[in-house]
């Protein structure tokens, strides 16, 4: 059951991914592109994530660095 919902939540992240994602931070010094879809991606809401970011949540993903 559980690799099925992983299966499932995995080709809807798929389906709905514009693949590549290109971004950056705010000053422009530093750029990426991630060029198919995440290993994983991860939501933290512990008080040093909250202190780090400012927010509500740290969002992070892993990837395979030929990807990124």
């Amino acid at each position: 059951m559980a690799v099925a919902a992983l299966d499932y939540l995995y080709g809807t992240i798929r389906r709905c991914l514009k693949l590549p994602v290109e971004g950056g931070c705010i000053r422009g010094a530093l750029r990426y592109r991630v060029s198919d879809t995440p290993l994983a991606v991860l939501i933290c809401h512990c008080r040093n994530c909250l202190q780090r970011t400012g927010s509500a949540f740290s969002l992070s993903m892993l990837t395979f660095c030929k990807n990124f």
